[in-house]
């Protein structure tokens, strides 16, 4: 009886089915088959469990082709559909490239600037060093803007042996305080604790610590906050869903989360992320803590390229990618030389890693199989 219940309500739901493992919320679509079938594959392999969604869509020239949402549970707490928005991880950063290009371009800032002279002088200066502090490593006056933006401002997680934006537990502790650190204060802690790893430019290293800052330079620029910048100048309020996640609340249409394939995320709580996370995602803003949905990450890839660079409607030629990962989220944004733009995202990860880049290898492949009906 229970089972004839359960089938009853999710017939009501009008949800059809891929198969008896992974379901599907809206309607398919022969063209875009490939893509269905890769990535219930992906999420049968994987053997991701309860409450797990996944969105996907596909554009050319911002326009949506196709869109889905897949979960591994038939009861969720919230019916998937395609514009679910879900934390993105570092796909915020050609967010923020995006922005400081945009305020190069207006004449608002020089990517040849150092960020410290720059925040640090001026109206609505701000402090980058700690009370009765100094900085650490006087090199930091010779990062540029442009350094940052390209990861090759001297700051090294892998020489340093730990990722800045991942002590902010430790931060707060030394503030003798339970709030979350503000993206100033983190950097303050930083650049009076510790030195660079190597002289400006640097060879490339990856770095979150870096998109912090351009955050704060994206603020002073514009006089506005990062996020509004974003929605109300970037993107000329095209995105509905873009927004900061937040560390301790949910916003209405988002989902549960989960650190991985088999440990949920009950609620948002501040010991939530002190003792699982060792972060505040709010924080994290302009290098890993935007939320947006698939479809409305389309509209960024129509408009932008993966490097920030601005982007012509219908523009082609060109193929890149981005991944994000964290606990709770796995996401991709691509764009193909046709012309064709996807975007993937998922409320958990896999402890497997490569497994990421292994869907986004398929994903892509799958875009080179569209008719040319499609892809013309």
């Amino acid at each position: 009886m229970n089972k004839i219940i359960v089938l009853f309500l999710i017939q009501s739901l009008a949800i059809f089915h891929v198969s008896a493992q992974v379901q599907t919320y809206a309607p398919l679509s022969g063209t875009f088959t490939s893509f269905d079938t890769i990535i219930k594959d992906f999420l049968i392999k994987k053997k991701f469990t309860d409450d797990v969604v996944a969105t996907f869509a596909i554009a050319k020239a911002g326009k949506i082709l196709y869109k889905q949402a897949y979960s591994t549970d038939l009861l969720l707490n919230i019916k998937p559909h395609p514009d679910l928005a879900m934390r993105i991880a570092s796909c915020s950063k050609p967010f923020t490239a995006a922005a400081i290009r945009l305020l190069s371009s207006q004449n608002k800032i020089s990517l040849d600037d150092t960020f410290y002279r720059y925040l640090t002088t001026g109206n609505n200066a701000i402090s980058l060093v700690l009370p009765g502090k100094s900085l650490k490593d006087p090199r930091v006056m010779q990062v540029k803007i442009s350094d940052l933006l390209n990861h090759t401002s001297g700051w090294d997680t892998t020489i340093l042996g730990f990722d800045p934006m991942a002590r902010m537990v430790l931060i707060a502790q030394e503030n003798h305080t339970l709030n979350r650190p503000l993206p100033q204060q983190i950097i303050a802690w930083m650049l009076s604790n510790y030195p660079l790893q190597q002289a400006p430019p640097a060879p490339y290293a990856y770095s979150n610590f870096g998109y912090c800052i351009l955050g704060r330079v994206i603020e002073k620029a514009s006089g506005n906050s990062y996020i509004n910048y974003l929605k109300m100048e970037l993107m000329q309020n095209k995105m509905n869903s873009l927004e900061v996640a937040q560390s301790n609340k949910q916003f209405p249409h988002e989902v549960q989360w989960y650190l991985n394939e088999n440990n949920p995320l009950s609620h948002f709580t501040l010991a939530c992320n002190d003792q699982i996370f060792g972060y505040w995602v709010d924080s994290m803003d302009s290098h890993g803590g935007l939320l947006s949905s698939a479809p409305d990450l389309c509209i960024f890839l129509a408009n932008y390229w993966m490097s920030g660079q601005k982007r012509n409607l219908g523009d082609k030629g060109y193929s890149g990618y981005f991944l994000g990962s964290l606990p709770s989220t796995w996401a991709i944004m691509y764009q193909h030389e046709s012309g064709i733009d996807f975007a993937f995202l998922m409320n958990t990860r896999s402890t497997d890693s490569p497994a990421l880049d292994e869907l986004y290898k398929q994903l892509a492949a799958a875009v080179g199989t569209l008719p040319a009906s499609v892809t013309a």
